[in-house]
């Protein structure tokens, strides 16, 4: 039997650098997150269904009550919004999902689960959880709300404004924004310092 090998974790010092560890982490995330996508790209691919197809889904099912709307997959999922409306109109042709106006903005269009999508999720719900029941001793020890947490947060952290500040820090900043002052040209610095 051809077993994947297990992912092996950086592991730097705690000595080393800020940016260094982050790196680490980054890394160590992007490898479990590519086991992740592996392992859940095969568990539905018994229902003939994609893991982006799966996220958009799961993300309507669970918003069945208010809905959401295609730009809200697209940022909650990281995805374009061009790809996100051609994996929607897929799942509508499908039968698995129905798009309706929001009564609170007639000009918004959310979109919820079919019944025929809330079987289809229930189905794949039982086939992740057969996947993860396999692997119950290797999950046992892990805290699923605060692994939840952490990944929200660094998430948000992430997000394309936040990155310089959740890498730089504080002396970090002030040195980076001094060394950009210090090359722009003088008379360009003392404009600036006139015009305040």
């Amino acid at each position: 039997m051809n077993r994947r090998a297990a992912t092996v974790a950086i592991e730097l010092p705690r000595s080393a650098g800020s940016i260094p560890r982050w790196v680490a982490v980054l890394e160590n995330l992007a490898a479990s997150a590519r086991g992740i996508r592996h392992g859940l790209a095969r568990t539905l691919a018994g229902r003939d269904v994609g893991e982006s197809q799966f996220s958009i889904l799961w993300s309507c099912q669970q918003a069945q009550r208010v809905g959401i709307s295609q730009s809200e997959l697209a940022q909650r999922l990281a995805i374009s919004t061009a790809h996100i409306s051609g994996l929607v109109e897929q799942l509508r042709r499908a039968g698995w999902l129905e798009g309706q106006r929001d009564p609170q903005d007639r000009r918004r269009q959310v979109w919820r689960t079919t019944p025929a999508g809330q079987a289809l999720c229930e189905l794949l719900l039982d086939d992740i959880t057969t996947w993860l029941a396999r692997r119950g001793a290797a999950l046992a020890d892990i805290d699923h709300d605060q692994l939840n947490d952490l990944a929200t947060r660094l998430g948000a952290a992430l997000a394309d404004d936040a990155v310089p500040a959740l890498l730089a820090t504080p002396a970090e900043s002030t040195h980076k924004a001094k060394d950009q002052r210090l090359a722009e040209p003088s008379a360009q610095r003392h404009r600036k310092r006139g015009a305040a």
